[in-house]
């Protein structure tokens, strides 16, 4: 029986049928907290290839770290269940609403991540989250790949292009930024194939080189070099920081 306890964290957990919480466990020094959750089997689930009813056929043990609860490290467990095609045989596991497919973390877990690495490197937002360094970067990637999928550059008609330093020594990366400051592209290198790779990625999301009206960027001659080369009919101006660099 379900007491009020799973279903408060049901609730907490915005968990609707078939998903429910049966069990909330505390450690001894209390300091984390382990929440099972199953579904109750009371759903039909349809093959995402042919379309044809499934049946049970196993279940995998999983395991998601979730934001911390009252300070407590907070995990999420669940027998997942997967499935088989009645009609053409394929075997694979179900999605859970709390997390994205392959992830050891959850959506909110992740989001809260995200956002602590917009203001903070990412070593001292895996300190905060109590979770390591490169785990987070694969969620950043996974998240940049994501927003960059749905990215429409189709009416870009000016940039801004600049370098910074990397790492100790000659390592740079390129950002390519639109009329309000939001960055849009980020590669490797100083030179002008940074901007060759950008004119791919433009129109790889909608954009035409031949839109491009203004373009601003530093003295350097990879830059104006590329820009020659990918964007001739394009308006180039000097940043004033380097003008203002050059003539002092």
């Amino acid at each position: 029986m379900i007491s009020n306890l799973e279903k408060f964290f049901t609730g907490c957990l915005h968990l609707s049928s078939p998903w429910e919480v049966t069990n909330v466990k505390m450690d001894e020094g209390q300091t984390r907290v382990d929440i099972r959750v199953r579904n109750n089997g009371k759903f039909e689930f349809f093959c995402p290839e042919c379309g044809g009813r499934c049946q049970g056929y196993d279940k995998k043990e999983r395991e998601w770290q979730h934001s911390d609860l009252f300070d407590m490290e907070c995990h999420i467990h669940c027998a997942v269940d997967r499935m088989k095609c009645r009609g053409c045989g394929k075997v694979f596991m179900i999605d859970v609403p709390w997390a994205e497919k392959g992830s050891g973390f959850t959506l909110l877990f992740e989001a809260k991540g995200i956002e602590l690495m917009r203001e903070m490197p990412v070593k001292a937002a895996g300190s905060f989250l109590k979770t390591e360094p490169h785990k987070l970067w694969r969620i950043l990637d996974r998240f940049v790949e994501g927003r960059m999928k749905h990215q429409n550059l189709a009416g870009l008609t000016r940039f801004y292009v600049d370098e910074t330093a990397c790492r100790r020594g000659h390592n740079y990366i390129t950002i390519f930024a639109d009329e309000d400051h939001n960055i849009i592209f980020v590669t490797y290198g100083n030179d002008a194939s940074t901007v060759t790779r950008f004119r791919e990625h433009l129109e790889q999301h909608g954009g035409k080189a031949e839109n491009i009206e203004y373009i601003c960027c530093d003295m350097g001659k990879g830059f104006q070099s590329g820009i020659a080369m990918e964007f001739p009919k394009a308006i180039v101006t000097y940043d004033r920081f380097h003008v203002m660099e050059h003539m002092s």
